[in-house]
């Protein structure tokens, strides 16, 4: 008899997004980027309100069969922005 375990994870989709995140000395998180494993970079983010948006984002068109990835490169959420140097 086949692993309940097993078995309702064969039924599931799983999809790999990489985090890459700039924090504070203090740990404060100020602003990162979804990277999508198969399609690249997905979406820019400030914050922890932009972060989740930038997932909720890159989960809904992971989740959308007939979308192509594309990749956006614009900031989510309104915080402060990273300073170019």
């Amino acid at each position: 008899m086949p692993d309940s375990g097993s078995e309702a994870l064969a039924d599931k989709r799983q999809s790999v997004v990489v985090l890459r995140l700039v924090t504070s000395p203090t740990g404060r998180l100020l602003y990162g980027e979804v990277i999508d494993v198969v399609a690249g970079p997905s979406g820019r983010f400030a914050g922890w309100r932009g972060m989740t948006s930038a997932v909720q984002t890159w989960l809904t068109r992971e989740l959308d069969e007939t979308s192509r990835p594309t990749p956006i490169n614009e900031w989510t959420d309104a915080g402060p922005r990273p300073s170019k140097h």
